[in-house]
């Protein structure tokens, strides 16, 4: 494959659609990931040059397996956006430990594990 290749986390909606749609304006092969599938793939769909995933970007080992996929099919992985992120607008009061740990879980932990697996490949 000569195109680069940019790997878009969250890709199914909001910023992260619009990231993988303008790197596929410029010329990339974009894989668009995201817990929901079906978004995933309809981004995808819109997209010339494209894959996609379904990613849960907290499963380190799932991670590593869409990293070293997509560096096996494509022969490279150029760029790695980790956009997948969580926001529950909700009360400081009323936040519960698990709304805490789900939101540390996706936006710390889930940046690192698809960082980590981006540069092993």
């Amino acid at each position: 494959m000569t195109n680069q290749v940019a790997v878009v986390t969250g890709a199914g909606s909001g910023i992260g659609s619009a990231i993988a749609r303008e790197l596929g304006r410029r010329g990339f092969h974009v894989v668009v990931t995201d817990i929901d599938r079906s978004a995933a793939e309809k981004v995808s769909n819109e997209i010339s040059q494209s894959s996609f995933y379904q990613l849960d970007v907290t499963n380190p080992e799932l991670v590593d397996q869409v990293a070293e996929d997509v560096y096996n099919k494509t022969g490279r992985l150029d760029v790695w956006v980790s956009n997948a992120g969580i926001s529950k607008m909700q009360n400081y009061i009323e936040t519960s430990p698990a709304d805490l740990r789900k939101t540390f879980e996706v936006n710390t932990f889930g940046i690192f594990y698809c960082g980590q697996s981006a540069a092993k490949v």
